[in-house]
């Protein structure tokens, strides 16, 4: 999965499960709403209406032929009814006519028969009453207090509703709890932490794998020492043979023998002390003689070692005072390593190689840029492990053992800083190391 699409909180377990809860209870309002409105059409509007059309019937019985407008006047004052008569030869109502009463375009006919239409608009009602003799027309007025109380039982059904989705979201996402502390135990654990341990409060199926994961880890852990403790073991037995070697070499006559196991010895103690020395900076970083170093004036003093190399090396400082608080000796070890691979891998007549010191957010960076034969993708997660390296015929014309990107990583790490690198095949790597800047001066 793409890293920043994996990022974004809509692509996340919880961000998916919001989106399902949401969703889930848009629906189910929305389904309750159309069940209450098909039940009150069905159950309750239709019946009412069919009642109160015959009840009007019934008072125009009561109003008598010819109709009574006294009688009218009586039962709609009564009743809290407006009621009109209309015939061929007179008309009455007993208030003044609603306005747009006959105004047929705002008026929607929901009942019709045996002579009797009930029409309706904006929560008024009317029913038409047609006689042989004329037509009355009752008015009726919605009554506004139990439209209103009604609308309110809705919007508290639909707040209900919601609240209890909320609450179901919120038990869901403390049940799946356990699955974010796995993800942070997993990022903790792949930035090289492996004393992070993942909180164990359960013990349901997340309690019991985030307990896997802590076995797992502590296996893994215990595995990494052994390998570190076997390779310290090996290193330093290599020590003795390696001096009683170098002793014997002495007494031998010149030629070329001597001079290729000379190199070969030089080589393995080389090896023996990058080793040793990785492993005194992973388990004693405290004890670094760390002072206020200028990286620009660390970085000249290097480059007299490399005045006659090709390609030449150019450096550019785009702050005024880059102070970092280090063991200038070991920072010297890693900027070497990084420009002898960089010549290495870059053609003596090529662009020049460019060391760059500039400003990050409260930090110092200090890039090391050639436009060499690069790395390829596959190998770049691996560079910075112990004796990795991308030439796997492991042959001496292309580069050591694998110790020293290594040993740079410890070296940065032991100060509390980073090393980074970018690479292209075919166009150059950079590599940046990353400083504390030191604001004491």
């Amino acid at each position: 999965m793409d890293k920043m699409k994996s990022n974004k909180p809509l692509f996340s377990l919880f961000g998916k499960l919001l989106i399902i809860i949401i969703l889930t209870g848009f629906c189910i309002n929305l389904l309750v709403c159309l069940f209450f409105l098909h039940f009150l059409k069905k159950n309750f509007r239709d019946p009412y209406i069919r009642n109160i059309a015959n009840y009007m019937n019934y008072i125009t019985q009561d109003i008598g032929i010819p109709p009574s407008f006294e009688r009218a006047k009586k039962i709609a004052d009564s009743n809290q009814l407006t009621i009109s008569y209309k015939n061929p030869t007179q008309a009455w109502s007993t208030s003044a006519t609603p306005q747009n009463l006959e105004n047929s375009d705002r008026w929607r006919t929901i009942y019709e028969q045996n002579g009797i239409s009930v029409k309706t608009s904006h929560g008024r009602k009317q029913i038409h009453v047609n006689r042989s003799h004329g037509q009355f027309t009752f008015m009726l007025e919605t009554d506004d207090a139990h439209t209103v109380e009604g609308y309110i039982s809705i919007v508290i059904l639909i707040v209900l509703l919601s609240l209890s989705l909320c609450a179901s979201y919120g038990s869901i996402r403390w049940v799946l709890r356990p699955v974010k502390w796995l993800q942070d135990g997993v990022h903790q654990v792949g930035e090289g932490n492996l004393d992070h341990t993942v909180p164990i409060e359960r013990y349901d199926e997340l309690g019991r794998l985030a307990e896997a994961f802590n076995k797992m880890t502590e296996r893994i852990k215990s595995m990494i020492q052994d390998r570190d403790q076997l390779l310290l073991d090996v290193s330093h037995e290599l020590r003795t043979p390696l001096t009683r070697m170098k002793v014997a070499l002495e007494f031998l006559p010149e030629g070329l023998a001597k001079t290729n196991i000379q190199e070969d010895a030089i080589e393995m103690e080389s090896m023996i002390t990058a080793i040793l020395e990785e492993a005194r900076l992973r388990h004693a970083s405290a004890k670094l003689r760390k002072q206020p170093t200028h990286l620009a004036d660390l970085i000249s003093d290097l480059m007299k070692e490399y005045r006659n190399r090709k390609p030449r090396i150019t450096i550019d400082t785009r702050m005024e005072k880059p102070i970092v608080q280090v063991e200038s000796e070991l920072i010297k070890i890693v900027i070497r390593n990084l420009l002898n691979n960089a010549i290495q891998y870059s053609d003596p007549d090529g662009p020049p190689i460019k060391v760059v010191i500039e400003p990050k957010v409260e930090q110092v960076m200090l890039s090391i840029q050639d436009q060499g034969s690069g790395i390829p993708p596959q190998d770049l997660p691996h560079i910075f492990e112990p004796f990795y390296r991308v030439d796997k015929s492991r042959s001496r014309r292309t580069g050591g053992y694998g110790i020293g990107l290594s040993l740079c990583k410890t070296i940065m790490d032991a100060h509390n800083g980073k090393i980074e690198v970018e690479s292209t095949p075919g166009k150059g790597s950079t590599f940046s190391l990353i400083f504390d800047h030191y604001e004491s001066e």
